[in-house]
C-alpha cells in the first residue's frame, strides 16, 4: 500500500484549498489593512455627515443596501487588520453605526437619524463577521 501525501496511511484525503476573495483579503499585510480599516471609518463618518445628493433610487431600500455594504467593508477590513477580535469589531463597529445616526440627528441640519439604517448596517456587520468566522474555518467557496 503506498501512503497517501500529507497525512499516512489512514489521513483523510487532502481537499486542494483555493485561496477565496476573503482569503487574499486576510493574506495582505495586517498595517496595511488597519490603515484602511481607520481611512474608511472616518470615511464613512464624512460621507454620512455630508448633505445628501440628489441621486436616482434604483431599487427600493437601496439606501439600506448602501448602509449594509459599507459596514461589510468594514468588519473584513477590521477583522483582517485584528485577527481574533472579531466579535469586538462587530460590538464596535455597530455602535459606530448608532453613533452616526445620532450624530446625523443632533450635529446635521440636512440629514436626519434614522433607526432603520442603524440596522442595516448591524446586518451588514453581521453579514461581514459570519463570512470571517466561515473563513476561519477554511469553508468558504471560491470566488
Amino acid at each position: 500500500m503506498r501512503p497517501r501525501p500529507h497525512g499516512g496511511y489512514n489521513a483523510a484525503p487532502q481537499r486542494p484549498r483555493n485561496p477565496t476573495m476573503l482569503t487574499l483579503l486576510f493574506r495582505l499585510p495586517r498595517p496595511l489593512l488597519k490603515s484602511a480599516f481607520i481611512a474608511a471609518v472616518l470615511v464613512v463618518f464624512a460621507l454620512t455627515m455630508m448633505p445628501l445628493p440628489e441621486m436616482t433610487q434604483v431599487v427600493s431600500s437601496q439606501d439600506k443596501f448602501e448602509h449594509a455594504i459599507a459596514f461589510l467593508v468594514l468588519m473584513l477590513l477590521g477583522a483582517g487588520g485584528w485577527p481574533g477580535r472579531g466579535g469586538r469589531i462587530a460590538v464596535g463597529l455597530s455602535a459606530y453605526g448608532l453613533l452616526i445616526e445620532i450624530c446625523q440627528h443632533t450635529l446635521t441640519t440636512n440629514r436626519f437619524g434614522d433607526p432603520w439604517d442603524w440596522v442595516a448596517d448591524s446586518v451588514g456587520v453581521a453579514i461581514g463577521w459570519l463570512l470571517v468566522r466561515r473563513a476561519a474555518r477554511g469553508g468558504v467557496a471560491s470566488a
